[in-house]
């Protein structure tokens, strides 16, 4: 599963914690990717985790739970969040990230 950095503004956050097979930190939802020589280039389809719910946590700066949720059956997830900002999403914990998950 790959997990990305960003910043969080106040309200409802969603995303997906997905499985990216090339590697390259985006969800890959076409067979294909255009080739920067021109054309485009066959690729693995990335997929949502589906083999475990992840917890997905916001805390605000001074460490107080302001959301969580876990992932639905395809990956994605909605974290409906309160106070105000900034805030830091957590994956995982729990025993929700399976062994072998590396964060990218």
């Amino acid at each position: 599963a790959r997990l990305e950095d960003r910043d969080v503004p106040a309200g409802t956050v969603t995303g997906t914690v997905f499985l990216d097979y090339n590697a390259n930190g985006k969800f890959d939802a076409s067979p294909t990717l255009t080739n920067a020589g021109g054309g485009t280039i066959g690729v693995a389809r990335d997929a949502g985790w589906t083999a475990t719910p992840v917890r997905v946590r916001a805390f605000d700066a001074a460490g107080a739970l302001r959301g969580e949720a876990f992932t639905g059956a395809n990956g994605t997830y909605t974290l409906t969040l309160t106070g105000t900002g900034p805030y830091r999403v957590e994956f995982g914990g729990n025993g929700s990230l399976p062994t072998g998950t590396f964060f990218g």
